[in-house]
Formats: C-alpha cells, structure tokens, sequence
C-alpha cells in the first residue's frame, strides 16, 4: 500500500516544508506515548475490575495506584545522574538503547499524525519522560472518573 504522505527522508534536512519543527514532533510523540499509555490502563484497569466485581469503582482505585507508581518510576529516571558517576547507562533502571523500539512505541508512532512524519528513535524523548507524562494521563483518567461521572470506591 503506497502512502503518499509527506516524509522525512533519512539523513535529510528537517527544515524542510513538509516536515514539522522538531521540538513539535517530539511534544507531539510524548503527548500521544501518554494518552496510549492512559488509554491502555482504562482498558486493562475496567476488565480487571470488572472481573473481580468491584465495577468502576475498583477500576478507579486501580488507574489512581498504576498512575502513582508510573509517576514515581518516571520521576526516578528523570533524576539527574550524580558527578561523580561515569558516563555509562548501565546502572540506570530505565536506561535503553536508542537502536531498539518497544512494540509500544512502534504502535504509537504508527497513530496519525505521527506515521506521517518520521522521528527517528534518537530524536525522541526517553521513556522516564513518557511514563511521567503517561502517568499524569492515568491520574487524570481516575479524577476525571471520580469528578465528572461520580464514580466512587
């Protein structure tokens, strides 16, 4: 399937008129890395829930304790590194290659307008980034939850 779409071609210059700024793509990528992420906690968070009986309620409960832990595990790898460390990223806990992509990432870069533009893997954000930012959509999901449609544990 051809897809006439403008993209960036590999190597080249990204000024070019069809292609976005930079700093667009990469707030367009966390934005869209956070709602996946959120919308997948919904999903997986309500059939847990409702299996279990608790119905929206435990479904709540569940997004505001995932939306917790990512945040602290965001926070965690968006700390600075120390002085008087190296260099190397082998004791980071989110430390990843540049060279591999999750499923994940290669599905929400395949979400328009995303698939239209290309930002390679070294251009993006780190994961600490998107789970901070993806964790703030969860919490959000349990507020809104609780604040708009009167779900309560």
């Amino acid at each position: 399937m051809s897809d006439d779409r403008p993209r960036r071609e590999p190597g080249g210059d990204s000024t070019n008129r069809g292609q976005p700024p930079l700093l667009v793509l990469k707030l367009l990528d966390l934005v869209l890395y956070g709602l996946a992420m959120a919308a997948v906690f919904v999903v997986l968070t309500a059939v847990v829930s409702f299996a279990l009986g608790s119905g929206w309620g435990g479904s709540k409960y569940l997004l505001f304790v995932v939306g917790f832990l990512l945040f602290g595990l965001g926070s965690f790898g968006l700390r600075p590194q120390g002085a008087w460390k190296d260099d190397d990223d082998d004791d980071r806990l989110l430390a990843s290659s540049d060279d591999e992509e999750s499923r994940f990432g290669a599905l929400v870069q395949s979400i328009p307008p995303l698939r239209w533009y290309e930002l390679d893997p070294e251009d993006r954000l780190s994961l600490a980034a998107k789970l901070f930012v993806g964790s703030l959509f969860v919490l959000g999901a349990s507020f809104v939850m609780e604040t708009a449609f009167g779900v309560r544990i």
